[in-house]
């Protein structure tokens, strides 16, 4: 959302992009950098149920981002809730190449099922940390956004071995 007239001029300049929306319904950059600070300086970070919301939040309406990137031209799908679909999705768009014109797909953040162990030590790690990072509470970092942040950390791919970059191995 931060900035739409990207898309439009993808659609206009018929570039062939392929975007995936990860939706967290707000700049969540911003909003984390806050709590970190607080938690930091050792202050109450406000919880958005008594002065007013941390941050920016885009939702109540929620955007259906798929609508706006198809409102410009671009071939779009989503949003896809269920991470089974998200592989068959992406083949999909990828299979779109040869068609120059953009293409979006809307994913909201997806929990992956099956993983509760290595989350509870996650979260224990977050809520108890006495290192670098400053230790965040249920009322800074609820269980659902804690859980939103361990599945998307889960879904990043594993990093290559260095040894198999050609640049990094002349």
């Amino acid at each position: 959302m931060y900035a739409p007239g990207v898309r439009w001029t993808a659609a206009r300049h018929k570039i062939p992009l392929l975007a995936v929306m990860h939706n967290n319904r707000g700049y969540h950059q911003e909003v984390m950098h806050v709590q970190r600070m607080s938690n930091f300086r050792n202050r109450v970070v406000n919880t958005g149920k008594d002065m007013g919301p941390v941050g920016t939040g885009i939702h109540n309406p929620d955007i259906d981002y798929r609508k706006l990137a198809e409102s410009m031209g671009w071939w779009a799908k989503g949003p896809i809730k269920n991470p089974s679909e998200l592989g068959p999705a992406l083949k999909e768009a990828v299979a779109m190449a040869h068609v120059r014109e953009a293409r979006l797909l809307a994913v909201p953040w997806l929990r992956r099922p099956g993983q509760r162990r290595r989350f509870e030590a996650f979260s224990d790690f977050v809520r108890t940390t006495g290192g670098a990072m400053p230790p965040y509470q249920k009322a800074i970092l609820s269980d659902e956004d804690l859980a939103d942040i361990y599945a998307y950390l889960q879904s990043v791919p594993k990093a290559r071995d260095p040894k198999t970059i050609p640049l990094l191995n002349p």
